[in-house]
Formats: structure tokens, sequence, C-alpha cells
């Protein structure tokens, strides 16, 4: 399921139009931003030490993103 509405704390496959796909928490976010930590796969830069990793937090535009919320197995 695809999502415009957001919520903390919940985990997302990101598909960014620069850095790629990857799965990451939402820790935060305003109408512009969005803080996330990433739980799976990397976030890709155009320079390697601007890559980020599983563990890692970043903060992405949200106009650059498709956020497709996870369903966790034990979820009702």
């Amino acid at each position: 399921m695809e999502s415009n509405n957001l919520e903390i704390g919940k985990e997302y496959l990101i598909t960014h139009n620069r850095r790629g796909k990857f799965q990451a928490i939402v820790k935060g976010f305003n109408s512009e931003w969005v803080t996330i930590e990433i739980t799976k796969g990397k976030a890709g830069a155009a320079l390697e030490y601007n890559e980020r990793f599983a563990g890692e937090e970043l903060t992405v535009r949200k106009g650059f993103c498709r956020f497709s919320e996870i369903q966790t197995a034990n979820a009702a």
C-alpha cells in the first residue's frame, strides 16, 4: 500500500529518485523533509562517502520519494 500519510515508527519501502530503493523506519517529518533510519538496503549517492547503510539515519526530501508501508506478519 502506497502512503502519503506517513506515521512515525512505521517501516516503509522507500523508492528515492536519486538514492534508489531501501527500507526504513520514519523517525520524524514535516511538509518537505522526512528523517528515517535505514533498516535494510543502502541509500546510494553520487559520492561513495555519502552512501548510508542499515542502522544509519538520513533526512530525505519527501518529494523525491515514494513510500510503501511494509506490512508486518503479526499485524492484524
